[in-house]
This record gives C-alpha cells, structure tokens and sequence, in this order.
C-alpha cells in the first residue's frame, strides 16, 4: 500500500468536499468597533456572537478562509477529551473540572442552535462519543475516570464493548455529543454574518498592533492598511502579538496525521479515540451516498525529523487490519498547540492590553472549546461576568500532578539530523545536512536545482525538522510550516526561511 499512500495529494476531506466562498484582500484603511483576527472556528464563532448583541465586526485571515486547523480536523464536537476529568479533579478540584465540563457542553449547545438557526443541520450531527483502550493495564483509568464521571454528573457509561466491532478492554462513553463538516458548517455562518453587514478579508495578515493613550488599538497589516478599533479577538492558533514570550514557553506545537477510506457502507457509529499508545481517532462520515472512514493517529512534536510518510503507512496498515476498506483517497495533517494542564488559553491576552482578548492553546480539542471561548469573550466584552474566565485565564497558574512527569519529550530531545549527500538527494526531495556546524535545509527540483535554507524558524529562530510525508519544514516550537520552497505556508512566523550559499 506504500505507494498508494504516498501518490496521495495532502488535502482534507473536509476542504476537498466543502464549499468555501473567496473574500477579498483588505486593500484601503478602515474602522470598526470589533477585529477579529482569524477566521478558523474560533474566529468566525467569535464573529458570529459579537454581532448578534449587535456589535459592529470585521474579520481577518492572513491564508484563505478555514485552511488552517479548523480545514484539518478531525471534526469530533466533544466534551470528552481523553480520560481528562480525572486529572482536572487531581489539579484544581471538583468545581473547576464541572465548569470545564459544562463549558464544553455550552459550546456543543451552542453550535447545534447555530445550525438549526441557520438551516444547517445536515452539518452537524448528534453522536455518543467513546474512548477505548487495547490494553489491559489501562482499565484501572477508565475506572478512575468513571468516578470522575460520576462526581460531575456527566452522562457516560464504562462499557467492555463499543460500535466498532473489534476487541478491546474497557470503554468509557459520553452521551449527546456529536460530529460536524466544519467547513461546511462554518462557510453557511460566513454568509449569514455577511449578509448582516460584517466585512470579511482574506490574504491579509495582520503584523503590528498599538495601544492608544485611550485604550483604542491600531492594527497594520502586512500591506500598510491601518484597522482602527475598540476590542481585538486574537483567534490565530497563536497569538501574533507577544510581549514577554509568556506563549513562546506556554504551549507547544503537536501534529497529528489523518486519513480517509471509502467504505461500502457506515461502519459504526459513535465518533471514538484510542487511549493507547499510538493513539488513534475514528469516525465515518457520508458525502452525496459515498460512505468513508476517517482514521487519523501518530500524534507527535511538530517537526521531530521522523519520517511523516512512515506514520502515513501505518494509517493505511491500521485500517486495513481492522476494517474493510479501499485505498485512501485523502491524508492531511492538522497542527494543535498544547498546554501543560490541557485548559486552553482563552481570555485577555495581556492584562496591559483590557481590550485585547486570544483563544489559543486548545488542546486538539478545539470545536466545543472554541464555541465556549467564543460566548466567555462577547461577556466579557459585553461587560458581563462570565463563569468560565478565571479557569480559562491565560495566566493561569497550573498546578503540577505526578502525570505532568509523563509528558511529551521536549523538541530539543527529538530533532534529528539526516547525513544525506546532496549529490544523491532523489529530485523533488528534501534533507538536512550540517554545514559549518549549522543545520541547513536542502530541496532538489524537480529539474534537479538545489535550494539552501537556514533552519532557524523566522517566528523565534527554533530549529526547524523535515516533514517528508508534506514536503515541508515545520516547527516544533509553536507550529510554524515553512513550504519545500521556504515559504510560510502556516504561522506564527512572518517571513520565510532565509536562503543561505554553501561555501
């Protein structure tokens, strides 16, 4: 199956069968009450609150519209994040994993009103989610989650059997969850938000923002267009405007592959994710009859250096195993940011910065929790309370638990080098080789030109790995990606990579 997986072109299900309307690029300078900077679910939802209470609000991507995490999920709307309920008792107690519950729920609510408002409901569906475990020295921790269940009051069940058919060792079920197109969904809260009068950019990125004496704000795109306003919605995976690198040491980037399979019919129901070691996430979807399994898994640091193509195959060897299935027909891979007590970061994003709010770090959670973070910032921009701001509080402190210890190895532990000769580098490829003792990116064409890149990511210089499966440079840091060519491709970083002459 290797090179069926490997001829492939990267591209989403969701963005290859979604319709997406182009917007323009911001080309003259212009006021508004509200910018919302990023137009991902985060963005756009943030959107969509602020004017129904009857804000005037403009919208701003720097790519195209939903092409970044939100295009590239696994489209899971869930308050079940893993077996997480637990762990949030052990940190910060009992009242603060129910607010985290009933803030994902808020936000799940909150997206279905949507759809039923807007006529979407063929985008969003009701589902029972699941995680499961292969392994028999784990189902002491879905006994402990399930506790954790029960002191909330969550709706679940421990289980020894689930929809997928396959043999496992313990479950744990959460009820009126569901699954969704996001870029279908999203793209029919665009139209709606636009008929209402919000003006939409793409293309444009916004680079520089100041305060006034007055607490107004400035905001300069990447062309000189200026963007007066009162309050700023950061919703940017990672906020583009740092003070103290507070976010650089926050959060961390992580990457996780998917695939879809054409299937005969429905293979299940429930949306479900392995909590083992690769995990793995499942869900079916149908689009115009044709039925598909989604698969996505080998989650890892964001540019580790280990070969993207190997964790593709073992997708395509995994689906094969446990389902009937065809060749895959799509693979992507999505970037998530991480934090150390997965809560996200949402709120303001500076205390010297009162109208200045960001929703990052969303843990590879993000649909319910953006929803969330999107109805706590319209209150809190609103002038109203909102119980969710002190959990969500970017500047948090995060207590530490015996888990923390079993973390993710840091980026600086996984980077690898490649000793490739450039001479023997295949056309269409890429390598790093040490040059000066500095890493250096090398691509060949396929004319068989040669390309040198500094390695050092243009966000805060990190050292950059190779992404074979994609052909780019990617980040471990913050998730920059920089294309094989050295272009950004996906932020924070601003510039490209920097070519250097080999002497």
């Amino acid at each position: 199956m290797k090179k069926d997986v490997l001829m492939i072109e990267s591209e989403s299900y969701w963005l290859k069968t979604g319709h997406r309307t182009h917007y323009p690029k911001l080309e003259e300078d212009l006021e508004t009450e509200v910018a919302v900077v990023g137009a991902g679910i985060a963005g756009i939802l943030s959107a969509w609150q602020l004017v129904k209470q009857g804000k005037q609000v403009t919208l701003f991507e720097r790519f195209r519209i939903l092409n970044g995490t939100t295009g590239n999920t696994t489209a899971k709307l869930s308050a079940q994040h893993g077996l997480n309920y637990a762990k949030l008792i052990e940190r910060y107690g009992t009242e603060t994993a129910r607010l985290y519950y009933e803030a994902n729920m808020l936000g799940i609510n909150q997206i279905k009103a949507i759809a039923k408002e807007l006529n979407l409901e063929n985008f969003v569906e009701d589902e029972t989610v699941y995680v499961f475990t292969t392994d028999p020295a784990k189902v002491p921790s879905f006994v402990k989650e399930k506790e954790a269940y029960d002191k909330l009051g969550i709706d679940g069940d421990l289980l020894k059997e689930t929809p997928l058919g396959f043999k496992i060792e313990s479950a744990i079920s959460m009820n009126k969850q569901g699954i969704l197109h996001p870029v279908e969904f999203l793209n029919g809260v665009l139209a709606a938000l636009s008929k209402k009068g919000m003006r939409v950019y793409e293309q444009t990125l916004i680079n520089d923002m100041k305060q006034e004496d007055d607490k107004s704000l400035v905001l300069k795109s990447d062309n000189g267009h200026s963007v007066k306003c009162k309050y700023v919605v950061f919703a940017t995976h990672y906020p583009l405007i740092e003070v103290d690198h507070h976010y650089d040491y926050g959060v961390w980037a992580r990457t996780t592959q998917a695939m879809a399979f054409k299937t005969d019919k429905k293979l299940f129901n429930g949306a479900h994710i392995a909590y083992d070691t690769p995990s793995i996430t499942l869900r079916t979807m149908e689009y115009f009859g044709d039925h598909y399994l989604l698969i996505g898994g080998q989650s890892h640091v964001t540019g580790d250096g280990f070969s993207d193509e190997e964790r593709y195959e073992k997708i395509d060897e995994l689906a094969h195993k446990y389902f009937n299935v065809g060749k895959p027909v799509y693979k992507w891979l999505t970037h998530d940011l991480m934090t150390k007590d997965h809560v996200p970061f949402m709120g303001r994003l500076y205390p010297q910065f009162p109208n200045v709010y960001t929703i990052t770090g969303l843990n590879a959670w993000g649909l319910a929790n953006s929803s969330a973070g999107a109805v706590m910032i319209a209150d809190m921009i609103m002038g109203r309370q909102s119980p969710y701001t002190k959990m969500y509080d970017p500047f948090r402190e995060i207590p530490e638990i015996p888990s923390d210890a079993e973390k993710e190895k840091s980026s600086s532990e996984v980077s690898k080098v490649a000793d490739s000769a450039v001479e023997n580098l295949e056309r269409d490829k890429q390598t790093i080789i040490m040059h000066d003792r500095k890493r250096v990116g090398v691509y060949k064409d396929k004319n068989g030109k040669v390309y040198y890149f500094d390695l050092a990511c243009t966000h805060l210089g990190c050292d950059l790995g190779l992404n074979d499966g994609d052909k780019t440079w990617d980040c471990p840091c913050h998730g920059s990606r920089f294309d094989k060519f050295g272009r950004v491709i996906y932020g924070p970083a601003i510039k490209n990579l920097n070519e250097v002459k080999l002497s």
